[in-house]
């Protein structure tokens, strides 16, 4: 069964660096918000797979890693998430560029 994660990633990575003259010029909304908020969405469900995978001690096909990897991941992925929101303008909003 194919995962969509990463064209999810892809998507939410453009939605965040794309400028806000090229939103402005394509008469679209400024999507870089909803693509911050959509990534870090994603994000917390990643936390939930590290988990289970780490309990499992299942791993990945072709990546070898133990389940030390897996809880490793979880101590970064807080920061990940705070990361895409602040980049977003979720959180501590200033004024937009």
């Amino acid at each position: 069964m194919p995962t969509h994660k990463g064209a999810a990633e892809l998507a939410g990575a453009i939605g965040l660096i794309m400028p806000l003259a090229i939103y402005r010029r394509l008469g679209l909304p400024n999507l870089r918000q909803w693509a911050g908020i959509g990534l870090a969405v994603l994000l917390v469900f990643l936390i939930v797979a590290n988990v289970n995978v780490a309990l499992k001690g299942s791993g990945v096909q072709g990546l070898e890693f133990g389940a030390w990897y897996y809880w490793l991941r979880l101590v970064f992925q807080p920061i990940f998430i705070l990361w895409a929101l602040f980049v977003a303008g979720v959180l501590w909003r200033g004024k937009e560029r």
